[in-house]
C-alpha cells in the first residue's frame, strides 16, 4: 500500500514541476492591434489603433513609440504614447508597460488606452505586481487640474489576466478615484503600486495579460501616465522544481 501511494505522490510532484517549468518561457503571442486609444468629450469621440505591423521587436521585447504628437478631431491631443511587451526569461518577468501623455480638449475629456493582449505560458504558481504614476498639469490657469479614474471600480490603471482589459481577472487596480490640485496653474504627481511592492501577489493560473489606462482629465489640462505590469512564477515554483529534481536524482540512484 505504501509503495503505490509514494509512487503516486512522486508522479504528482513531477507533474506539478513540469507545469511550473513550462512557465519559464512565454508563449509570446501578441494580439493585433498593439494599442487602442479613444478620447471622448463634448466635441465627440475620436479613436485610433496601432497595428502590430507598426511595432519594433528587439532583445528588449516588442514596442511602439509615437513618432509625433496627434491632434484628434475633438480637440484632444496625444503628445506621447509608448508600450513595451516583454516575455519572461528566467527570473525576468513578463511585462507590459503602457505610457501616454495627453491634453484634454476644451471640455473634460475621457481617455481610454489599452495594451495588446499578451499570451503567456500558464503556470500554477503565477504571481503579479504593478506600479503606476501620474503627472498632472493645469494648462487653464484658473481651476487647477483634476484626474478621475474611469475604469472598473473607479480605477485609473488596470492590469488583468485571462482576458482583455477591462475584462478578465483583475490583478492590479491603481489610482482609484480622484486626484489633482485646485491651485491655478498648479501641478500634481503621485505614484502607486500593488500591496507589498516590490513583492508579488499570488494569482490564479494565467494564460494571458493586458493593461489599461482609463481616466478623465479636466478641460485643456495635461496628464502623463506610466505603468509597468508584471507576471512571473512565484518562488514556490522554483522551489518545487528543485524538490522534484532532488526526488528524481534519488530515484535514479536506487
Amino acid at each position: 500500500m505504501n509503495g503505490p501511494t509514494r509512487t503516486g505522490s512522486l508522479l504528482a510532484l513531477a507533474g506539478l514541476a513540469t507545469l511550473a517549468a513550462a512557465g519559464g518561457a512565454s508563449a509570446g503571442v501578441i494580439s493585433d492591434p498593439f494599442i487602442t486609444f479613444t478620447a471622448t468629450n463634448g466635441a465627440g469621440v475620436s479613436s485610433f489603433s496601432i497595428p502590430l505591423a507598426d511595432t519594433t521587436t528587439d532583445p528588449s521585447g516588442t514596442f511602439y513609440t509615437l513618432p509625433a504628437p496627434i491632434v484628434l478631431s475633438n480637440g484632444a491631443t496625444v503628445s506621447a504614447l509608448f508600450s513595451l511587451v516583454r516575455p519572461q526569461s528566467g527570473a525576468v518577468p513578463s511585462l507590459i508597460s503602457l505610457n501616454v501623455t495627453v491634453v484634454a480638449g476644451t471640455t473634460d475629456t475621457t481617455f481610454q488606452v489599452n495594451s495588446a493582449l499578451f499570451e503567456i505560458t500558464p503556470n500554477i504558481f503565477n504571481a503579479a505586481r504593478a506600479t503606476a504614476g501620474i503627472s498632472l498639469t493645469d494648462n487653464g490657469g484658473a481651476a487647477g487640474v483634476q484626474f478621475n479614474g474611469a475604469g472598473p471600480g473607479g480605477s485609473g490603471f488596470l492590469g488583468t489576466f485571462n482576458g482583455q482589459a477591462p475584462g478578465g481577472t483583475p490583478a492590479a487596480m491603481l489610482f482609484v478615484g480622484a486626484y489633482g490640485t485646485l491651485d491655478p496653474g498648479g501641478s500634481f504627481g503621485a505614484n502607486q503600486a500593488t500591496a507589498g511592492f516590490p513583492a508579488y501577489i499570488p494569482i490564479a493560473v494565467a494564460n494571458d495579460m493586458s493593461s489599461q489606462w482609463h481616466f478623465v482629465v479636466s478641460a485643456t489640462d495635461q496628464a502623463a501616465v506610466t505603468s509597468g505590469y508584471f507576471i512571473i512564477p512565484s518562488p514556490g515554483a522554483f522551489a518545487l522544481l528543485g524538490l522534484a529534481g532532488f526526488v528524481a536524482v534519488r530515484r535514479s540512484r536506487k
